[in-house]
């Protein structure tokens, strides 16, 4: 078969044809899908871009949104502690007192009454009748030995305890005490707590004026393991010690001054030095005045050491006069005297303890100085017969006892 140029002509135009369409359906067909693609993406970018600069413009409206919800949440933890003990109860009781100037001569703390709701449970029986809910609601009423078990992560806990009490207030201290509680103002910044009054009952003092206010208190509070109980300050005292209920023989620091064993003193001494492990409740040392002076007039020191303790008495002008130091902490603090009257005697009671460990190595040595005309007794009990805690180092004047 012979091709005529016409036919070679027309081969080669379709020739290039072909080559055209090959060239378009595959590279350039891609590139412009790709093309059509990346537009397509563009916007979608340009679209969110948008949205982000409206939000950019906003940023500062949901910063100040944020920390408001923060306040809240606070607020909450604040409103529903974590736990309803007794001392928590007579923490808010006492800060009752101080902001609102009144006394609650008495109290009577119910138990924590609990409910467990599960945070995750749908709910599922919307349809059950009133009885069934009464039911279901006594059901989920625990002890708190048997809520106790069953605090896992998806629980919480929903805590009510009672209280009793009454107060004498004037109106203006009541509708006071009602702004504490509910958290109006201007005692907003008080009401922290989730307190509910109930059963309230009013009647009028003639003799003062004032009004008999009878009244319960609800406390709630939410329980889960997510959220930690508050630490409650109870301030700071001048003495006492963590582990106070460490064991420790002997009279303790509990007894008073004036007690003994059989056969000693009967009648108060002037004087009392108490030693102690520096487990113990108080301090190692406490010396101070047996009667007719309060706690002020005592001092103290504290160390698992042996300190210097001083008793000083003597007679002026036909009157006695005493001072007495511990460590580094004296009576009078201006290093004067002070009178007092002594019975037929100058009297020392020393309480000591026996050691509680070979660690245990607190004690005084002591110094007394008698320049009176009258003997300067001491009666010791308690202490340690192997390693006393009572060490008399150093005497002046006529010094009896033990």
């Amino acid at each position: 078969m012979k091709i005529t140029d016409k036919n070679l002509q027309y081969l080669t135009i379709l020739g290039v044809l072909l080559m055209i369409l090959i060239f378009y359906f595959l590279p350039y067909k891609m590139l412009d899908n790709k093309k059509d693609s990346l537009k397509k993406e563009v916007n979608e970018l340009q679209s969110v871009y948008d949205i982000l600069k409206v939000d950019e413009d906003k940023k500062e409206f949901y910063k100040k949104g944020i920390t408001e919800l923060g306040k809240r949440a606070e607020i909450l933890n604040k409103s529903f502690p974590a736990e309803l003990s007794q001392e928590y109860l007579i923490y808010v009781l006492t800060d009752m007192e101080k902001t609102l100037s009144i006394k609650f001569p008495g109290v009577n703390i119910g138990i924590v009454e609990e409910a467990v709701f599960d945070k995750n449970k749908k709910d599922k029986n919307s349809n059950q009748t009133d009885t069934e809910a009464t039911q279901a609601e006594t059901s989920a009423q625990q002890s708190e030995a048997t809520v106790a078990e069953q605090k896992t992560e998806n629980k919480e806990i929903i805590i009510k305890r009672n209280m009793v009490t009454s107060a004498s207030m004037s109106y203006a201290q009541l509708k006071d005490f009602i702004r504490y509680i509910y958290g109006t103002e201007p005692i907003v910044d008080s009401a922290k707590k989730r307190i509910v009054m109930e059963n309230l009952s009013l009647s009028l003092n003639n003799d003062n004026g004032l009004l008999k206010a009878d009244f319960g208190l609800v406390f709630y509070g939410i329980h889960s393991n997510e959220r930690k109980k508050e630490v409650i300050n109870l301030g700071e005292f001048p003495i006492g010690k963590n582990g106070i209920f460490v064991p420790f023989e002997g009279s303790g620091a509990n007894s008073s001054p004036a007690q003994g064993n059989s056969g000693t003193q009967s009648e108060t001494p002037d004087f009392f030095l108490m030693l102690s492990p520096t487990s113990a409740d108080q301090t190692s040392a406490v010396a101070g005045k047996a009667s007719g002076a309060n706690s002020s007039a005592f001092v103290y020191s504290d160390a698992n050491s042996f300190v210097n303790v001083t008793f000083e008495v003597f007679k002026n002008n036909g009157a006695y006069f005493y001072k007495y130091s511990a460590g580094n902490d004296k009576y009078p603090k201006d290093n004067t005297a002070v009178s007092f009257i002594p019975g037929k005697s100058l009297d020392l009671k020393v309480i000591s303890n026996t050691r509680n460990g070979s660690e245990d190595k607190s004690g005084a040595n002591v110094k007394i100085i008698n320049n009176t005309d009258m003997p300067f007794n001491i009666v010791r009990t308690g202490d340690d017969k192997n390693n006393p805690r009572f060490k008399l180092v150093s005497k002046t004047g006529t010094i009896t006892g033990n």
